[in-house]
């Protein structure tokens, strides 16, 4: 009898162990999961964002205020590119979402 309660409390503290440690590496990847979905957001909201301010001209100020750009050409041509840049941050954070999905860092 003595035997049989030394090897239940030897299953017990082991399986004790196994859930702290599980809950250990479940902080960890929440916190991984938690930034990447901060950096999806911040992305996403950026991306969103370059276009609106490309059609209200804040961009077309910023580059004739700070590069000296007045030929209108050339200006059209900034702002087509910088334009094009919101895909790029969208794209970043569709990448920072599969990253986290893919490694299923929130469980």
């Amino acid at each position: 009898m003595q035997g049989l309660l030394q090897l239940r409390d030897e299953v017990e503290l082991q399986a004790l162990n196994a859930i702290n440690w599980y809950y250990e590496k479940k902080v960890s990847k929440n916190g991984w999961s938690r930034w990447l979905r901060f950096w999806a957001l911040t992305y996403t909201v950026l991306g969103g964002l370059v276009p609106v301010l490309t059609a209200t001209g804040v961009f077309a100020f910023l580059f004739k205020r700070f590069l000296h750009t007045t030929k209108g050409k050339d200006l059209l041509i900034a702002d087509l590119h910088f334009n094009q840049f919101g895909y790029v941050l969208i794209g970043i954070a569709a990448g920072c979402v599969a990253y986290e999905r893919f490694f299923r860092l929130l469980h």
